[in-house]
Formats: structure tokens, C-alpha cells, sequence
């Protein structure tokens, strides 16, 4: 468990830029450190579509994640420079979404939303995939392009239950059922 809080915890770098127009774009190719969504575990970055980042997000300073309501999704880059990119921190080449813009309800002066970013797709633990919150303020928003840039640190690291954790919890469950036989 402490494995995987601190994987999510240094996971993804989100490159984040507001509008004043209620618009915010969200990638993790935009501004370095480049952090890669990647598969705990085995700690390569994800280089295909059977994961997907959605955008979670509510008005307010949030603390309660049932809060938060869906956003966009975004999907994995699978060509260009952002699938073959490394920036050396291990994972190898990849692990970028492809940014695009979530328009929020509302966006005025001294308004804090709270986000997170959640990995689902194919066999991915949806409970355990999921960055930090973090909050962006009203600040940040411009009505002027090229728009503000915030680089800010959500975690995010996809967990995959391995097979063999499926086979060990067949065998154990396999074996109690024996042994309550046994003793009936």
C-alpha cells in the first residue's frame, strides 16, 4: 500500500492552462517535469488505449472525492512526438494524454476548483488509480491568449491487479473450501 501512495504520489505533472472564459486545458505534455501516467508495478509508462485519464472536478475546495463530478477523457497518445518522447525518469518513452479543454460551470474572480485526474479502461483498478486533489484558483484564468500556465503535481499511477494475485486468492479461497468440507 505505502508502494502505491508513494507511486501515486510522484506520478503525473499535469500542464495546466486556464481561460477567462470558464475553459481549462489539462495535458502532461505541455510543461516540464513531463511526468508519464504509467502502470505500477512494473513502472513502464502507458503507451496504449486501454487506458483513458478522466477530468473530475467541483467548485469549491474540496476535500470528499464522491464530491466531484466527471469532466472530459482524455485519451493516451499512441503517435507523435508525446508517445515517443522519455524524459528519463524510467518509464521509458510514452505515458501522455492528449490534452483538451474542460469548460467549468462557472469562473469568476476568487473562485477555487478542486480536480483530479482517475485512469480507467480494460482491467484497471479504478479505486486505487487516481491522483491527489488539487485546486486551481480563478487567478490563474486570462481573457488574453496565449492563456496563463500552471504547473501543478497530481499523482496518478494505474494499478493492475497482476494475474497471479487472481490465482493466489483462487487457491486460498479453493482451500477453505476444502477444509470446511473436511470438518462437516
Amino acid at each position: 500500500m505505502k508502494k502505491i501512495l508513494v507511486a501515486t504520489i510522484l506520478g503525473l505533472s499535469a500542464g495546466v492552462t486556464a481561460f477567462g472564459q470558464g475553459q481549462i486545458a489539462i495535458a502532461n505534455y505541455l510543461a516540464a517535469p513531463y511526468n508519464q501516467v504509467y502502470f505500477v508495478g512494473t513502472g513502464q509508462a502507458v503507451r496504449n488505449t486501454s487506458v483513458q485519464v478522466q477530468v473530475w472536478f467541483a467548485e469549491g475546495t474540496i476535500v470528499d472525492q464522491s464530491l466531484l463530478q466527471q469532466g472530459i477523457t482524455l485519451n493516451m497518445a499512441t503517435s507523435g512526438s508525446s508517445f515517443t518522447f522519455d524524459p528519463g525518469a524510467g518509464h521509458g518513452a510514452g505515458g501522455y494524454f492528449i490534452g483538451d479543454i474542460q469548460t467549468l460551470p462557472t469562473w469568476n474572480s476568487g473562485d477555487v476548483f478542486t480536480f483530479q485526474l482517475r485512469a480507467v479502461g480494460t482491467g484497471v483498478d479504478t479505486v486505487s488509480s487516481r491522483s491527489v486533489l488539487w485546486q486551481l484558483s480563478s487567478d490563474l484564468a486570462s481573457s488574453s491568449l496565449p492563456a496563463n500556465t500552471a504547473s501543478v503535481v497530481p499523482g496518478l499511477g494505474v494499478v493492475v491487479p497482476e494475474p497471479t494475485t487472481f490465482a493466489l486468492a483462487g487457491l486460498g479461497s479453493a482451500a477453505l473450501l476444502i477444509f470446511r468440507r473436511r470438518k462437516a
